[in-house]
């Protein structure tokens, strides 16, 4: 569906997503101090929180204002992450 995917991995998986490239994504790397087991997905007023692990758990959180404030943490960790 075409859908642009704006994406921060850490430093360590930049072999693999270089190997094997995400179409319409733009991808960028922070170094490893800032790891973390989960993952953030951010889409309109919705937020995702998944932790990786042994048993995976996930948050689906519908707002508008925290979506927002998801938006602004995600703008300083592009900040400082590279391509």
């Amino acid at each position: 569906e075409n859908i642009k995917l704006k994406i921060i991995y850490s430093e360590k998986l930049r072999h693999l997503r270089e190997s094997n490239p995400i179409q319409f994504s733009e991808i960028q790397y922070l170094t490893q101090e800032y790891d973390s087991p989960s993952t953030t997905f951010i889409y309109k007023n919705k937020i995702a929180i998944i932790m990786w692990t042994e048993t995976p758990l996930g948050i689906l959180i519908e707002s508008q204002e925290l979506n927002q404030s998801y938006q602004s943490f995600w703008n300083i960790l592009a900040s400082i992450s590279k391509q």
